[in-house]
């Protein structure tokens, strides 16, 4: 059979065809290029002006979201007005968008402080630092009376200030858990600096920004002789009768696109979450002197054509190519997952010869590989199924039964960076003594968690023997040396706290040094005599250590994986980093609470990157 090429005698009928509908319809393309331009121009136009609001959103959000934080904050110091400063001094942190912060209370709230109390904030624009004063002029300032008569939180029409310039008040009514209003939270928000943080965004060469108020106060424009002037009357003396309408539907509530004719304009403008609207004003030349770039789009109309040529030429491609009729059946089984389709071989030497024996060979590959990755998959999926199984049973032999009464507050927690780990952490009461333990394993996954399971029972077994935390350890390292063929050793923290006389009797077998923290806030570390790991040596001589732990102190034990934790840089938390932390703790706060907050901080500097080793964290407050 002749091996002549069908691609060329296809190409060469086809080319014939093309010719003819082209020349006809280069006519039709240039007008549905011109269509497609004004398309693509109002999707682009509509993308940014999302872009532009979302940015606006997310500034406003940043300071409405500030009212949990005030409430939350509130409700662990109501009782104490004096740090209400401290409250407002940290929103004032939040940066220079927020230039004052004011929290007013009820009358007669706090009766020591007067019928009337708040304390207000300020930022000085020109040193940038914070002050904070008690003022009692606030009950006839719109912010607090507005606020009380909605019972909602509200933005403030934009006024003048004369230290910040532009300004709007967010304020929003504080509630106790029953609802009752008990102070209202101002925020002073500089427009300049919402400004200056949106400057940047020009979305064609000649762009620009308007912002305005629900009000329709103009809060944002290049011209700043036409701020605080009302959109409407500006737009009147334009003598522009659309940019007048613009105006219009766009304090109305409205998105769309309009014109500015007296600008030779067009304007994008929707509405921002706050009830604010916001434009942007584009120049024509820059809008529509991109035309060129669409031309492009005529090689897409000349495809068209070549779909349309298929119509016209399908008797030909039938006659020519009746074997491709086997081969798209075979597509379509093969589409519907039919991977057992079976394809009939096509004799010759031509293209679709080659053809059909790349897709009988491809049958056979894709259904070798689906029996190879469904055999792969069953061992995947049972190996998870026990690596979870294994992972629950680990967590439940740990203790859950925190010890919290007025003597003394433990609490712990641990995270493994597997599925299952070998880090340790128990504690039990024998009488007036608490012993507790911290223990890491060297490796991680299956053989670490294995030997946790045993150091953990060890040391609960051991430890209500009312042994010393010397003798324990050595308990435990013996176990260790004796049955230890894949070389494995467990540093640990054992401690013996005697509630009668407060007295810390401790031995540290190679582990991170503990921390104390004195009831007046200040932390450091304790160092322990230099023991070696249990599991090492079998008879090594381990010393225990005591002190005295005043009331009122905590103490924080930790494995190395807190202190090593890395963010994407290989920075790694580190030992200043965790006595930083320790310090800025309230000495009252709960050992559950301490934590929670330590984890959510080793978390937030690690962000996105992959836990590498296990972490445990245990807090005993005293």
């Amino acid at each position: 059979m002749s091996n002549r090429s069908i691609s060329g005698e296809l190409s060469r009928k086809i080319i014939i065809v093309i010719s003819i509908l082209v020349l006809g319809g280069v006519g039709g393309i240039v007008t549905f290029s011109g269509i497609k331009v004004t398309d693509s121009v109002k999707k682009n136009a509509k993308s940014s002006l999302d872009i532009y609001i979302g940015d606006i959103n997310g500034m406003l959000n940043e300071i409405e979201t500030m009212n949990s934080f005030v409430s939350w904050q509130l409700a662990d110091h109501i009782s104490d007005p004096d740090y209400i400063s401290v409250i407002n001094e940290k929103l004032m942190g939040y940066g220079s968008m927020v230039s004052g912060v004011s929290i007013a209370f009820m009358p007669d709230f706090y009766p020591d402080k007067g019928k009337y109390y708040s304390v207000r904030t300020l930022r000085d624009s020109k040193s940038g630092t914070i002050a904070s004063h008690t003022d009692d002029s606030y009950v006839s300032e719109e912010w607090f009376t507005d606020a009380l008569q909605q019972s909602k939180a509200i933005w403030s029409e934009p006024y003048s200030s004369s230290d910040v310039g532009l300004v709007t008040t967010y304020s929003a009514p504080l509630t106790d858990a029953n609802g009752q209003i008990y102070a209202v939270l101002a925020i002073d928000v500089s427009l300049l600096n919402i400004t200056e943080r949106l400057s940047g965004k020009h979305f064609y060469e000649g762009s620009y920004s308007v912002i305005l108020s629900s009000g329709g106060v103009i809060l944002s424009h290049p011209d700043e002789s036409l701020l605080l002037r009302k959109i409407t009357e500006y737009s009147a003396s334009k003598e522009d009768k659309e940019f007048m309408q613009l105006s219009e539907e766009m304090l109305s509530g409205k998105s769309g696109i309009g014109e500015i004719r007296s600008e030779k304009a067009a304007a994008i403008y929707g509405q921002v979450g706050n009830g604010w609207s916001a434009a942007i004003i584009c120049p024509a030349e820059d809008i529509f002197g991109t035309t060129v770039r669409f031309q492009l789009l005529i090689i897409l109309i000349a495809l068209v054509a070549i779909l349309v040529l298929y119509f016209v030429t399908r008797f030909i491609i039938d006659r020519t190519l009746l074997p491709i009729t086997e081969i798209t059946y075979l597509a379509k089984n093969v589409a519907k997952g039919n991977f057992k389709a079976v394809i009939s071989k096509v004799e010759g030497n031509n293209e679709m010869f080659h053809l059909n024996e790349a897709l009988r060979n491809m049958l056979k590959s894709i259904n070798d590989y689906i029996s190879q990755l469904r055999t792969t998959t069953a061992a995947n999926e049972r190996f998870e199924s026990e690596l979870a199984i294994a992972s629950n049973i680990q967590q439940q032999m740990l203790s859950t039964d925190f010890i919290n009464d007025e003597e003394v507050d433990l609490f712990a927690t641990l995270k493994p960076a597997k599925e299952v780990g070998g880090d340790m952490y128990d504690f039990l009461r024998v009488g007036r003594i608490i012993y507790f333990a911290v223990g890491d394993v060297s490796g991680k996954g299956v053989p670490a968690a294995l030997y946790m399971a045993i150091s953990r029972s060890l040391f609960h077994y051991v430890s209500e023997m009312s042994l010393s935390t010397n003798s324990i350890v050595s308990c435990i390292n013996s176990s260790f040396f004796s049955s230890n063929d894949s070389n494995m050793f467990i540093t640990m923290f054992v401690g013996r706290l005697d509630l009668d006389t407060r007295e810390l009797v401790f031995c540290n077998a190679g582990h991170n040094p503990i921390i104390i923290i004195s009831p007046d806030g200040k932390a450091k570390y304790i160092q322990a005599k230099s023991n070696m790991a249990a599991g090492v040596f079998e008879m090594f001589p381990y010393e225990k250590e005591s002190i005295i732990v005043e009331k009122g102190s905590r103490l924080l034990i930790y494995t190395d994986g807190v202190t090593e934790a890395e963010d994407v840089k290989k920075n790694q938390f580190g030992e200043d980093k965790l006595i930083e932390f320790a310090t800025s703790m309230s000495p009252d706060t709960s050992s559950e609470v301490f934590v929670e907050k330590l984890s959510e901080a080793v978390r937030e500097f690690a962000k996105d990157t992959e836990q590498s080793d296990d972490i445990t964290i245990m807090s005993v407050r005293v």
